[in-house]
């Protein structure tokens, strides 16, 4: 499966990937595609970043929010100190307009490995979504 956005801040794309992973309990990995794509450009995948609010106050940890402020417009999954580097959010790619005369772009492959946690769910409870 990809995951894809135009976007290049990392608490739309890292940060949704490390929840992902996290929900998925080992059931979905990111594949390392730097060998496949030879000629194309890119970075990899932050590991770590900052998280800021709408006054460009720059936050290290959930813990540096205000009280006030979490779980509305700053949460907890925001930041990369809840995703372990067992993750390997360095496998997602970003491409930036300076890498191959493009605009910016996110992406990241991933693969299921397992039955994820949901999937059991439907099984046990009979229901399939329909």
């Amino acid at each position: 499966m990809a995951y894809s956005s135009c976007a290049i801040n990392p608490i739309e794309n890292e940060a949704v990937l490390g929840r992902l992973l996290k929900a998925a309990r080992g059931a979905l990995e990111l594949v390392d595609v730097k060998d496949r794509l030879p000629g194309l450009n890119w970075a990899h995948g932050h590991t770590s970043w900052h998280v800021f609010d709408s006054n460009m106050r720059r936050y290290e940890s959930y813990k540096d929010v205000p009280v006030n402020m979490r779980g509305t417009s700053i949460k907890e999954s925001m930041f990369s100190e809840n995703y372990a580097k067992e993750l390997h959010l360095e496998r997602s790619m970003r491409l930036l307009p300076h890498h191959n005369d493009c605009g910016g772009f996110f992406v990241a492959i991933l693969q299921k490995i397992g039955l994820l946690p949901w999937e059991g769910i439907q099984q046990l409870t009979g229901n399939n979504g329909g």
